[in-house]
């Protein structure tokens, strides 16, 4: 795949690694070999830099700019994965860098900041925005997704749904950022990287089943007012 740069390596300064990875071994992938992972691992193409009849994955464009966007803008996968095409850039505009907001409630310990793209990524966001989510909205319809989603507002689902999301949201607000601060208020510097990825772990691993009790509730309060 190509030179892997190491963490201990004499060639890198103490701004190249983490200072709390406690003696773990770090691998840094070079722009070059990042490239080369994309095209044959994402967008199907062999080591000779030609598309490869063995490629068995799908939507290469979209999972390609995915990548690009991630390690580009230093999004986290979860931050990203929340990210809308409401919020990121979508026009080439005067070209360069372009920057977009990142809320507080889809960012990692809330740390709300803005995001900058640069021109080649806004081009590859452009591109998947007008090529493959247009292939599969259009294929969406065709199926009656969207039909079966659309929900009578004068049923149950205003105080079933939505007034139970509005707490839900109001709560989090109130407790996540004083929890957490309580709990990276002990923590020596050095663990600090450590205790901040386990509290996202135990958060995201506590998501889940929050979402399937409120799906369950929704759905016998509007069953049972139908």
């Amino acid at each position: 795949m190509g030179p892997v740069v190491r963490a201990f390596d004499s060639s890198t300064v103490p701004a190249t690694y983490a200072h709390d990875e406690n003696g773990e071994r770090i691998e840094w992938m070079p722009s070059a070999t990042y490239r080369l992972w994309r095209d044959v691992g994402l967008r199907g193409y062999g080591p000779d830099g030609l598309p490869s009849g063995r490629f068995r994955g799908g939507w290469a464009a979209c999972n390609a700019t995915f990548s690009d966007l991630m390690v580009r803008t230093g999004l986290r996968l979860t931050e990203q994965a929340s990210v809308t095409v409401f919020e990121v850039p979508t026009s080439i505009a005067l070209g360069g860098y372009q920057r977009f907001w990142l809320p507080g409630v889809i960012a990692k310990n809330f740390s709300s900041r803005w995001v900058y793209v640069p021109h080649s990524t806004v081009q590859e966001v452009i591109a998947y925005v007008e090529w493959d989510r247009a292939e599969v909205v259009e294929q969406a319809r065709a199926a009656g997704r969207y039909q079966r989603l659309n929900i009578d507002t004068t049923s149950g689902y205003v105080t079933a749904v939505r007034v139970p999301l509005l707490i839900n949201g109001v709560s989090a607000g109130l407790t996540f950022m004083p929890a957490a601060s309580l709990v990276m208020g002990g923590v020596e510097p050095q663990h600090a990287g450590s205790v901040s990825g386990l509290l996202q772990t135990v958060q995201q691993l506590a998501a889940p089943s929050d979402s399937q009790e409120l799906t369950a509730a929704s759905r016998r309060r509007t069953s049972s007012t139908s």
